[in-house]
């Protein structure tokens, strides 16, 4: 009887554990996990790892730095987080409790649609300072973990080449498990994945840099190439708000080699209409703030 009742203990224990994401299910099979609320989570917006393909390795995170604009620093590489992301139980994330830093209201809304392999980010800053603000947005994480599944690659980017260029508005990597010296040729050890910066950013996406030192001023790659940040550059004028629409798209890598090319176009059929149209009306644009 006393070990039935310790059984069951332990039974209840394991249930109980309080998960740090939440997941929510995806056109591969596999799950987003997302950073929200959840019971020791960073309720920044992150993806954990995207699935049991591990694409990411925490991924869709945040930072910023806040300047006037005679170029007096107000914030420096400031990690985001405590959104207050609420879950609707369906395929939504919405801020509850958006983030401030230095006059500039951050708000995180994240979707993930069951029917495809993409998330898409759309974060909001809104200008609550008498003066304009100047924001730097580093948006990325970690699209792999050093050498586990091989080092991180760009396989191809929208003009083609495999530099993070200020005008690129995609780059496809993959996690070269060869090493070989076209990474399009593959196979990927984990992932790839796709991140989608929009075809209207030219001007304010500015370069690459280092998401987990500094990305404002170490660019990538650094140290480990899979720290990737986007860094992107707005003005804002005081009650105005400034929206910024991203994706990320995974894909699951089997025993085939990986094609580049063919995993880009497929993810970027997965992207429904709707979000197509949404997409390319990605430029950060001022809008009023709503009262």
């Amino acid at each position: 009887m006393k070990r039935c009742g310790v059984a069951l203990l332990i039974v209840l224990a394991a249930t109980m554990v309080p998960r740090a994401v939440t997941r929510t299910p995806s056109a591969d099979g596999q799950f987003w996990d997302i950073q929200d609320t959840s019971a020791w989570s960073q309720d920044s917006g992150g993806i954990a790892t995207g699935g049991a393909a591990n694409p990411f390795n925490g991924f869709g995170y945040l930072k910023l730095e806040v300047r006037l604009a005679n170029g007096a620093t107000l914030a420096r590489n400031q990690y985001l987080r405590g959104f207050g992301l609420a879950y609707d139980g369906s395929e939504r994330f919405d801020s509850i409790t958006p983030v401030l830093q230095s006059g500039i209201v951050v708000d995180r809304s994240i979707d993930a649609p069951k029917d495809t392999n993409y998330l898409r980010y759309v974060d909001s800053f809104t200008n609550v300072a008498a003066e304009a603000r100047v924001v730097d947005v580093a948006w990325g994480g970690a699209a792999g973990a050093y050498e586990d599944g091989g080092r991180v690659a760009v396989a191809t980017t929208s003009n083609g080449n495999r530099a993070i260029d200020p005008e690129d508005g995609f780059v496809t990597v993959m996690q070269n498990a060869r090493g070989v010296d076209d990474p399009m040729r593959g196979p990927s050890g984990h992932g790839p994945s796709a991140h989608v910066l929009g075809s209207r950013t030219v001007g304010l996406l500015k370069k690459a840099g280092d998401m987990y030192a500094d990305p404002f001023v170490d660019p990538w790659p650094g140290f480990d190439p899979a720290h990737i940040g986007y860094v992107f550059t707005l003005t804002i004028e005081p009650g105005r708000t400034v929206s910024l629409m991203t994706f990320v798209v995974k894909r699951t890598i089997r025993a085939a080699a990986f094609r580049s090319r063919s995993a880009t176009a497929s993810s970027r059929r997965s992207i429904s209409r709707r979000s197509r149209k949404a997409l390319r009306r990605s430029q950060p644009r001022a809008r009023r703030s709503r009262s």
